[in-house]
């Protein structure tokens, strides 16, 4: 494809869209990642988009938005989100100190957890706050900031910081989409701190995601699979997905 061609279309793609990783848009046109960096330079200087990390978001002012509102999330998928969500459990002990992210699979975790092993929890997310205050058998801690209504969690560019304070033996963990390439991916740039941090500070990542988030891509890569320790999907997913967790040498769970 010509340039000039290929900049239009990519532009028109970027601003329709909201946002795109840059591994999308090298998949999306053929083009190798530093063609593709050189690419988006051009369409930065013209306004019509921006440049940040691990992608690009339109300039251009538009009513849709990319969050999907924790309610919608909630009503998707539901049993199979519990199905991952038990299975996950497994991987909570007894004196553990755990993240739980704010995933819509994520809070169901707390139903599936011994209510005689007590535990420390620390969190982001207000529907993992509110339904641990009422378990007698865990300690609660929960990181202020700016209330994002659209996921139902805090955030803040300082609440990563926070994670220094505190010993984390097990993150779980949601996201948006796994990429072909094993990069994990979220669409908030208010959470990408926070999930970045964790999965980092954690001594053991466990992520919870369906096989349909296979091959899709937020806006922002907080981590790569090789930094998973367990990923707990359905038994949907796709051969690229198991082998991909194979290269990467981490444990596939399917439920």
């Amino acid at each position: 494809m010509i340039k000039s061609n290929r900049l239009k279309e990519m532009e028109a793609y970027i601003i329709s869209k909201g946002v795109a990783s840059m591994e999308e848009l090298c998949r999306l046109y053929d083009i190798s990642m530093n063609t593709c960096r050189n690419d988006v330079a051009e369409l930065a200087k013209k306004g019509s988009i921006l440049k940040v990390y691990g992608g690009v978001t339109s300039n251009v002012p538009s009513k849709k938005t990319n969050l999907v509102s924790i309610d919608e999330r909630k009503t998707q998928n539901i049993q199979c989100k519990r199905d991952i969500a038990k299975a996950a459990a497994c991987y909570v002990e007894q004196g553990d100190i755990i993240f739980i992210d704010s995933g819509s699979t994520a809070v169901n975790l707390l139903d599936f957890i011994d209510d005689k092993v007590k535990i420390t929890i620390i969190t982001h997310s207000v529907d993992v706050l509110m339904k641990a205050s009422k378990l007698p058998n865990i300690e609660l801690f929960c990181f202020g900031g700016r209330y994002q209504a659209a996921t139902g969690c805090f955030v803040g560019m300082g609440i990563g910081n926070a994670f220094e304070r505190y010993n984390i033996n097990k993150a779980f963990m949601g996201t948006k989409g796994i990429t072909e390439t094993g990069a994990v991916t979220d669409s908030s740039m208010g959470e990408y701190e926070i999930k970045k941090w964790a999965v980092s500070r954690a001594e053991k990542s466990v992520l919870m995601a369906d096989s349909r988030k296979f091959g899709r891509a937020g806006l922002m890569s907080y981590c790569n699979l090789e930094d998973v320790d367990v990923l707990v999907s359905d038994r949907m997913a796709p051969d690229g997905l198991v082998e991909l967790c194979e290269q990467n040498n981490t444990e596939l769970r399917l439920v």
